[in-house]
């Protein structure tokens, strides 16, 4: 599920079949995994707002 938009051609989605025991899923900017949680990511985000580019 695209949960937001980088820009009109770049995505960063949500695996909703990849649900943890928390009921956390991973987020994938393209093929990699960025984050293991929405938690993670705003976190994440907050230190850098690029970092998923370089992760």
């Amino acid at each position: 599920m695209v949960f937001f938009e980088v820009s009109s051609d770049d995505f960063i989605v949500i695996d909703l079949g990849q649900e943890n025991l928390n009921g956390q899923c991973p987020l994938y900017y393209f093929d990699k995994r960025i984050a293991d949680s929405i938690e993670d990511f705003i976190v994440k985000m907050d230190q850098d707002p690029n970092y998923y580019i370089n992760y």
